[in-house]
């Protein structure tokens, strides 16, 4: 048994806190199911549905990562990824989105986005972005995990 004993007021964080940012609050609720099912360290701090509250809770909660869409309903996605990234640096910004174009993906890379995924695919490409955005081994695949599991009933 190993034991890690750390000084006292040294504060030890070892999940990675998530922050989802989407205006659709069953996407928001199954997306945090999922991350629960991961089972790989992941801590859903925070959810917000427009620009305005993701910027008042990513001040008040400090995430490490932010899963954002791009299509907000106060404003667009791109400038709430410029805003983190600007006023926050070390928080790593994930877009989210059913617009795969690739002049929006090319938009949200130069604003400051670690990767733009498409929420279609999600289950699959997820797991490993947040592995390398977080330093860590990728935890099982999403498929393996069985889309089935991600919905509860209301």
């Amino acid at each position: 048994m190993i034991v890690c004993r750390f000084p006292r007021g040294v504060n030890v964080q070892l999940s990675k806190r998530i922050m989802i940012v989407d205006r659709s609050a069953l996407f928001r609720a199954t997306l945090a199911r999922y991350l629960v099912l991961l089972d790989a360290g992941y801590e859903v701090i925070g959810e917000a549905a427009t620009d305005e509250t993701a910027l008042q809770e990513i001040a008040r909660l400090q995430p490490q990562i932010v899963l954002l869409d791009l299509d907000l309903p106060d404003r667009s996605g791109l400038r709430t990824t410029r805003d983190i990234r600007r006023r926050w640096s070390g928080i790593e910004v994930i877009v989210v989105t059913n617009h795969l174009d690739s002049e929006y993906c090319e938009a949200a890379l130069a604003a400051g986005a670690h990767d733009c995924l498409d929420k279609l695919a999600l289950v699959e490409q997820l797991p490993a972005v947040l592995a390398a955005v977080s330093g860590a081994h990728p935890p099982a695949t999403g498929a393996d995990l069985g889309r089935e599991n991600l919905y509860e009933p209301p």
